[in-house]
């Protein structure tokens, strides 16, 4: 299987909080990432909840006039899954015309440093799904 995947450090304290890894094939149609700590070992995945969005929005985004609002009424979701199957947070896209805001919803508390992976890992998703439209 392909992968993808984007290192997650701390430049001035040279600390390695872990990886974000963008599975290959799977991810063509539905955003899927996994979540590696500093050693490798999976702890996190994140999926898109919602397909059909990233088809609709890639889709009603090319229509002239009517692509301007796809922001209002196309906004995608995302779960954070631990290696357990148990969700741990939701990310979602919030309604806007020009803005890009996102609603971040922790389900389940986990402990600081798991938490900094994840949201980092969040963060550098988020940058790269943007990118792909």
């Amino acid at each position: 299987m392909i992968y993808a995947s984007y290192s997650l450090n701390d430049i001035v304290d040279n600390k390695n909080f872990g990886r974000l890894a963008r599975k290959g094939m799977r991810s063509i149609w539905k955003a899927s990432y996994d979540i590696l700590d500093a050693n490798d070992q999976p702890k996190f995945k994140v999926q898109e909840d919602s397909a059909w969005v990233r088809f609709w929005d890639s889709f009603v985004g090319e229509l002239p006039i009517i692509g301007m609002f796809t922001g209002y009424f196309l906004n995608p979701s995302y779960t954070v899954t631990g290696i357990d199957g148990k969700a741990y947070f939701k990310l979602k896209k919030m309604p806007s015309f020009f803005g890009r805001r996102f609603q971040l919803d922790r389900l389940i508390d986990i402990d600081d440093e798991e938490e900094s992976l994840v949201i980092l890992s969040l963060l550098m998703m988020t940058l790269l799904e943007r990118a792909r439209g």
